[in-house]
């Protein structure tokens, strides 16, 4: 097996080359615009041929527009505007912590993408640093060497795929993502964890890399001797990086074996539309084309699995439903529980076919039929010729499934809205990347445990902490972690709110309020949930109704308390009291008012 792995980190900062902001806070939706993708050459003057297959698609794709986070560069209605520089930093820091070679100028490139996730039909991206013999990535079963970094845009999110196309959400488009490739030198899927580990780790010690869902993803490149290189996209549960190479490696061996068993066949298509008029089966009832196509000495075959969780016949379907139909039906399943057994036993007579020949079908409305059933052509004979270089996409059950063909070096081609970018400017202001070994003592001599040292050297808000250790003057560091860390999680937790919409601001003027004593610590959870839900607000916007009583009003209070429930346990008034004072004085404070009242009889 040989590997390499490609990781993509969006970045906290603003989006790469408009004003709009990149946190993900989508704010209010404002319209909708339609587009229809066309294939370009690329700077060789060829098509690429992922390109022609995107285009060959015909896809219409819908991109809903956010209040805040989309403008017009966005929507492709005005070029780019100067390249995000904090960006660009955070970028030349971490190349040049990998020891890579930096180019004297940068040349953004245009990168033909026509799967609809960008309006322009490309994406902007540039090389920051090439790999030399220093950048390498030591694991347990030896070095891997970094091949390259960029710094590119990230693409709109998929919300929905509709039959005829697909709606994004243009509020992710274009937030600043920086990917790392290594080389081929990854042996095993032990391995590639090792690898994965560290170089996200590596991307959270910069102290800017987004946290949550869908902000950092790994692509991974297998081959096996006999196969061909594969590119499985979009991976991001690291726990099943292992799973995912092993069942691809089992996948590209049980092709292999297959190729050899396999002899010279000729596929046969036949409209096979008529024989399903009077069809009871809801898979192929109103639909307007139903081709077929005859595979000879296939019986029993598409049964064939590949791995544990695929199977020939699944596989196959992939290459099916790429161009937008639902799969397929081989006469391998079990037809009885799609209603469709007399359907085929009329195809067999009537087609006089032997019995150990396969039929699939493939029903639609459209060209899709056609199109869908070329491909499902093109795989089959393909069995017993070679693997093929293709793009998949990483399934949650650690499978892959066929996207397109493996695109090349066609559809690259300069960007000529955006000007050289000269890097001895911007090398002045890189950044050291602490290791983390570093980190970790400083932590330990202000006293925190191990849990929240852990959780504090890999988050973007580490050098909040610092600041806010530094200037306040009555909260222990301790605290100050915990709430940074902890708290967000119980709000997450409990209320089930999206803690990625709340700002450092937040904190900090949380904090401050905690420090002067203008609330009490048991409001610092009411508050958080109240952010969440509007993170527009600031803290002095809802802290109102959490303002601390004095001990003077707190003493009040329980006095009135103790004397309308004459005769009630310490722990039971201590419950009324808590319920009455709720956020705005703290348990200690009360059960110390209220047991001296006690024993003082009142």
């Amino acid at each position: 097996m040989k590997c390499g792995l490609e990781i993509h980190q969006r970045i906290c900062s603003r989006k790469l080359f408009c004003n709009c902001d990149a946190t993900g806070n989508k704010g209010e939706k404002v319209g909708t615009i339609t587009r229809y993708m066309h294939a370009v050459a690329g700077e060789s003057g060829e098509i690429d041929k992922a390109v022609k297959f995107e285009a060959s698609r015909s896809k219409k794709f819908k991109y809903d527009i956010y209040e805040d986070t989309v403008c017009l560069v966005e929507t492709d209605s005005e070029p780019p505007l100067k390249i995000n520089e904090e960006a660009l930093v955070v970028a030349l820091s971490i190349a040049k912590h990998l020891k890579m070679r930096i180019p004297d100028e940068l040349h953004v490139m245009r990168k033909t993408v026509i799967d609809g996730s960008n309006t322009t039909g490309f994406q902007r991206t540039m090389v920051i640093g090439l790999g030399t013999e220093k950048s390498i990535i030591n694991t347990s079963e030896g070095p891997v060497r970094i091949k390259d970094l960029e710094l590119e845009e990230e693409s709109a999110r998929i919300v929905e795929r509709e039959k005829y196309g697909t709606r994004y959400d243009l509020s992710g488009l274009g937030i600043p993502l920086i990917e790392i490739g290594t080389h081929p030198d990854i042996k095993s899927p032990e391995q590639a964890y090792e690898v994965a580990i560290a170089l996200g780790e590596l991307l959270r010690l910069t102290g800017y890399a987004q946290r949550g869902i869908g902000t950092i993803r790994q692509d991974i490149n297998i081959s096996v001797k006999g196969g061909a290189r594969v590119e499985i996209k979009g991976f991001q549960d690291i726990k099943n990086i292992k799973k995912l190479i092993e069942l691809e490696v089992e996948r590209q061996e049980s092709l292999i074996a297959l190729k050899n068993e396999l002899t010279g066949y000729k596929l046969r298509k036949v409209n096979v539309t008529g024989f399903f008029e009077n069809s009871k089966s809801k898979i192929v009832k109103d639909k307007k084309l139903i081709l077929g196509l005859v595979c000879p000495g296939f019986k029993g075959l598409f049964k064939r699995r590949l791995n544990e969780l695929k199977t020939l016949g699944s596989e196959i379907a992939d290459y099916a439903r790429a161009y937008g139909v639902k799969g397929i039906i081989h006469s391998d399943e079990n037809l009885e529980k799609y209603d469709l057994v007399e359907e085929f036993v009329l195809i067999r007579n009537e087609l006089k076919l032997d019995d150990d020949d396969l039929i699939l079908i493939i029903a639609g409305d459209g060209d899709e039929v056609e199109k869908a059933l070329d491909a499902v052509m093109d795989r089959i004979y393909l069995l017993n010729d070679l693997v093929p270089e293709e793009t998949r996409i990483a399934m949650p059950d650690a499978t892959s499934v066929y996207a397109r063909p493996l695109p090349g070096g066609a559809r690259m081609y300069p960007e000529t809205d955006v000007p050289l970018i000269k890097t001895s400017k911007y090398i002045k202001k890189v950044f050291k990347i602490e290791k983390k070994q570093e980190r970790v003592k400083k932590l330990k001599k202000l006293g925190l445990p191990k849990a929240l040292i852990d959780a504090l050297i890999l988050s973007p808000r580490l050098e909040l902490f610092y600041s806010l250790v530094n200037a306040l003057k009555n909260l222990e560091p301790r605290f100050i972690a915990h709430i940074l860390i902890e708290a967000p999680k119980e709000v997450k937790k409990r209320f089930k709110c999206d803690t990625a919409v709340l700002s450092d601001s937040h904190f900090k003027d949380l904090l401050t309020l905690l420090d002067k004593g203008a609330i009490a610590k048991q409001a610092v959870i009411p508050i958080l949930v109240k952010l969440c839900k509007a993170p527009e607000l600031r803290v002095d916007d809802v802290s109102g109704e959490y303002k601390a009583l004095s001990r003077k009003e707190l003493k009040k209070i329980i006095e009135k308390i103790v004397s309308e429930n004459k005769g009630l346990s310490p722990k039971v008034l201590m419950g009324l009291i808590m319920k009455e004072v709720s956020g705005r004085a703290d348990g200690k404070t009360v059960s110390e008012i209220l047991n001296k009242l006690l024993k003082e009889g009142k």
